[in-house]
C-alpha cells in the first residue's frame, strides 16, 4: 500500500489497527483458526491516500471490518522530504 511519493497529491498517513476476534481468543488462550495472535496486536500501516478519510477507505477494504479489524488511529506522517 505504501508507496513513496513523488511531490504528487498523496501524503503518507500511518494507520493502526487490529483484529477484535483474534484479540478476544488470545485473551482466552486460543488461538484463531485463520490468523496468527499477532493480529491481536497493534498493526502498524503506511498508507499513501489524499487525505485520512482516503487512507482509512483503503484499510477498511483490505481489512474489513466485518471480518473482525478495528481501526484505532490514522495518523498523517511529518512531511518525510522536509
Amino acid at each position: 500500500m505504501y508507496q513513496p511519493t513523488n511531490g504528487g497529491k498523496h501524503r503518507v498517513f500511518e494507520v493502526h489497527f487490529f483484529n477484535q476476534s483474534v484479540r478476544d481468543m488470545v485473551a482466552q488462550n486460543k488461538s484463531h483458526g485463520l490468523m496468527e495472535d499477532r493480529w491481536g496486536e497493534l498493526q502498524i500501516q503506511k498508507v499513501n491516500a489524499g487525505s485520512a478519510d482516503e487512507a482509512l477507505a483503503q484499510i477498511v477494504r483490505r481489512y474489513p471490518p466485518d471480518q473482525g479489524f478495528v481501526v484505532k488511529t490514522v495518523l498523517e506522517e511529518p512531511d518525510a522530504l522536509a
